[in-house]
């Protein structure tokens, strides 16, 4: 990138916008000051969008996890077979306790 080949670009788009949803945000207010009713019902729908989506997101952890398993059937484990998984055999690395503070 060449700091030489820089150019200013108008912010004026963006500034109206900003003052478009300013005011959008103030009409709300005074339409939900003059009907207390309309907060409700923008409640109400909020709550069934939430609960909507929250079902969704059950029905695909559900399908996910039930997917899962014949790929995890078909998948295996590879494991060495000269080699001891036994908890006995399990031995301390030696100097792993040096820089131990007690």
């Amino acid at each position: 990138m060449d700091p030489g080949k820089t150019e200013r670009q108008s912010t004026v788009k963006s500034g109206i916008a900003l003052v478009l949803l300013l005011v959008a945000v103030i009409a709300v207010a005074v339409v939900i000051a003059l009907n207390p009713a309309v907060l409700e019902s923008i409640a109400m729908v909020v709550i069934v969008v939430l609960l909507f989506i929250a079902v969704v997101a059950v029905l695909i952890a559900i399908f996910a996890g039930l997917i899962s398993i014949p790929m995890y059937m078909k998948k295996g484990v590879e494991v060495q077979t000269d080699y001891s998984y036994d908890l006995d055999d399990v031995k301390e690395v030696e100097g792993s306790m040096e820089n131990k503070k007690d």
